[in-house]
C-alpha cells in the first residue's frame, strides 16, 4: 500500500456513511462548519471499512475517567 504524507489533520464530527447505489459508497462529515463528502467505488469503500475495523480492534478504548458517566447515560 502506498503511504502519503499527511499535510493536515482535522477533528471532524457528524460522520455519516451511505451507499447511494450498489456500486458506490459515500462518507460525509463536518469540519469547522463545512461539510465534506467522499464518494468512492464499492470496493474502496469496503476496504476502508475493513481498515477502520482493523485499527479499532488493535487500539484499546480510552479509559473512562473516575466519576464520569458512561457514554450511554446510564
Amino acid at each position: 500500500m502506498t503511504k502519503y504524507p499527511v499535510t493536515r489533520v482535522y477533528d471532524s464530527n457528524l460522520p455519516i456513511v451511505l451507499m447511494p447505489s450498489g456500486a458506490q459508497g459515500q462518507l460525509t462529515f463536518a469540519v469547522n462548519g463545512e461539510r465534506f463528502s467522499f464518494v468512492m467505488p464499492r470496493a474502496d469503500f469496503e476496504r476502508l471499512g475493513r481498515q477502520i475495523a482493523r485499527l479499532l480492534s488493535e487500539t484499546a478504548p480510552p479509559a473512562q475517567q473516575e466519576g464520569s458517566l458512561p457514554s450511554n447515560g446510564k
